[in-house]
C-alpha cells in the first residue's frame, strides 16, 4: 500500500521535472516588431512575450523606418542569452538601435552589426547607452564601411551608463566590417578590449578599466579625455594599430609597440607606465606635449623604464617627479632609458610628498643605459619646503637633483606671496 502511494506521488513529480527541463532547453528567438517601444512590451515581440535568460532577442529595422528598442528604469531587468542588433542590407539612416537609459540588461553575448561566426557582408546596428547597466560576457561590434569611409558608430556610452563585459571586440572579419565605439562618459569594466581592421575606440570622458589586456590590430584608440586603466598590457605588436593619447590619463604596466608600423602617439594627457618598449632605437617614445608621471597618482612613486629611447619634442612636454623618500622607485620617481638616447626639453615638475630631504641628499631622477643624454629641461619647477629646494645637474648618463638650502631672502619672498599658494622656486633655462 505504501509503495503504491509512493509511486503515485513520484510519477507526476518526475514528469513535472522532465517538463521543466524541456522548457529550459527550448530557447526561443524573439524578434522586435515595433518601431519604438520598451523591452517589457510583450505585444512588440514576435512571438508575443518577453525574452528570458535562455532566449535570443533580435532587433532589426521594422518597415524601413528607424527602429528603437528601449530599456529604462521602468523595465527593471531585461534578460537574454543573446542580443542581436543588426540589419542587412545596410541602411545607415534607419539602422536599428537599442537604447539603454536605465534598468539593467543581462546577456551572455551581444552582437551589434554582426552575426555569430564569419559575416563578410557586414551589417549595421547601434547600442546607445546613457544610463543603467549593460552586463554581458562578450560584446561583438561590427559594421559596414567602404574604402575611405568612417566606420559606423556601433556603441556609444555617456552619462551614468555602466558597461561590464568579459571581452569587447570592435571590428568584424574584414576591413569592410569596421566599427566605432564612442565613450563620452560612464564606466566600462572589461576583461579585454580588441580593435581590428581599422575600427576605432574614442574615449573623451568617463572611465575605462581593462582587467587584463588591450590589443590594437589595425585600429585606432583615440583618448582625448577620461581615465583609462589597464591591468596588464597595451599590445601594439600587431600590424599597424595606433594608440593616440591627447588628453585624460592612461595607467598601464606595459606598453609594447612591437612593429615599426604600429604607433603610440604621446601628444597630450598623462601617462603612467612601468615599461614602454618601442621597436628600435630610431623609433623612440616621443613626448609631443603630454605629462610623463612614473609613479601614477600624485604622491605615489615608481619607475618608468623606456626601451629604445625617449625624446621630448614640445616645450609643453612635462616630466612629473614625486619625492617621498631617499630610495629610487620606492621613495622617489625615476625614468630609466635603455638601449637608446634620452633627449630632454620641456618642463620638469618636482613635488615633495610628506618628506623633506636634508641638504646634500641626491636623487637620480633619470638614467640612461647604453645610450646618451642630450639637452636639458627648458624649465624646472622645484618646491621650497622648510628652506629646502633643489639644484639640478646633468652628469652624462643621468640627471641628478641635490637638496640645497634656499637663501633666506628668497624663501621669505616666496612664502610671503599668497597669489602663488605653495611657494615654488622656478628656474627657466634659455638657449
Amino acid at each position: 500500500m505504501r509503495g503504491d502511494t509512493t509511486r503515485r506521488i513520484a510519477a507526476p513529480l518526475a514528469l513535472a521535472v522532465l517538463l521543466a527541463l524541456g522548457r529550459e532547453a527550448a530557447a526561443t528567438t524573439y524578434s522586435w516588431s515595433c518601431n519604438d517601444g520598451s523591452w517589457e512590451q510583450a505585444e512588440c515581440w514576435t512571438p508575443a512575450g518577453v525574452p528570458t535568460s535562455a532566449d535570443t532577442a533580435s532587433l532589426s529595422t521594422v518597415g524601413g523606418s528607424v527602429t528603437v528598442l528601449r530599456i529604462t528604469d521602468a523595465t527593471g531587468e531585461a534578460q537574454a542569452s543573446e542580443v542581436h542588433v543588426t540589419q542587412w542590407p545596410r541602411s545607415p539612416d534607419a539602422a536599428p538601435r537599442l537604447e539603454i537609459s536605465g534598468g539593467r540588461l543581462t546577456a551572455s553575448k551581444e552582437f551589434v552589426g554582426s552575426v555569430v561566426g564569419s559575416d563578410f557582408k557586414g551589417r549595421t546596428g547601434q547600442i546607445r547607452q546613457t544610463g543603467g547597466v549593460n552586463w554581458t560576457d562578450y560584446l561583438y561590434l561590427s559594421g559596414v564601411a567602404g574604402v575611405g569611409e568612417e566606420p559606423p558608430l556601433a556603441y556609444s556610452l555617456s552619462g551614468s551608463g555602466y558597461l561590464h563585459a568579459s571581452g569587447i571586440s570592435v571590428g568584424g572579419s574584414s576591413y569592410y566590417n569596421r566599427a566605432a565605439f564612442l565613450q563620452e562618459g560612464g564606466v566600462v569594466d572589461a576583461g579585454g578590449v580588441g580593435l581590428h581592421n581599422g575600427s576605432t575606440y574614442t574615449l573623451t570622458g568617463g572611465t575605462l578599466r581593462s582587467s587584463r589586456w588591450e590589443t590594437i590590430n589595425e585600429g585606432l584608440f583615440l583618448q582625448a579625455g577620461g581615465e583609462h586603466q589597464i591591468a596588464e598590457r597595451l599590445d601594439l605588436s600587431f600590424s599597424s594599430g595606433e594608440y593616440r593619447l591627447e588628453g585624460g590619463s592612461l595607467e598601464v604596466p606595459f606598453i609594447d609597440v612591437g612593429t615599426r608600423y604600429s604607433k603610440f602617439t604621446f601628444a597630450g594627457g598623462r601617462l603612467s607606465a612601468n615599461v614602454v618598449r618601442t621597436p628600435a632605437s630610431w623609433l623612440p617614445l616621443v613626448n609631443q606635449g603630454g605629462t610623463l608621471a612614473p609613479g601614477g597618482a600624485p604622491g605615489a612613486t615608481g619607475r618608468t623604464t623606456i626601451v629604445h629611447g625617449y625624446t621630448v619634442d614640445d616645450p609643453r612636454a612635462t616630466l612629473e617627479i614625486d619625492i617621498a623618500g631617499p630610495a629610487a622607485e620606492s621613495g622617489y620617481d625615476q625614468v630609466d632609458v635603455w638601449w637608446g638616447d634620452a633627449t630632454l626639453g620641456g618642463i620638469l615638475e618636482v613635488a615633495l610628498a610628506d618628506y623633506v630631504p636634508e641638504v646634500g641628499d641626491s636623487f637620480d631622477i633619470l638614467k640612461v643605459t647604453n645610450g646618451r643624454l642630450n639637452g636639458t629641461f627648458d624649465e624646472t619647477h622645484f618646491p621650497v619646503v622648510q628652506g629646502i629646494s633643489f639644484a639640478i645637474d646633468y652628469l652624462g648618463d643621468r640627471v641628478r637633483l641635490t637638496a640645497v638650502a634656499v637663501p633666506e631672502p628668497t624663501a621669505l619672498l616666496l612664502t610671503a606671496t599668497p597669489l602663488f599658494g605653495l611657494a615654488a622656486w622656478r628656474h627657466r633655462r634659455h638657449g
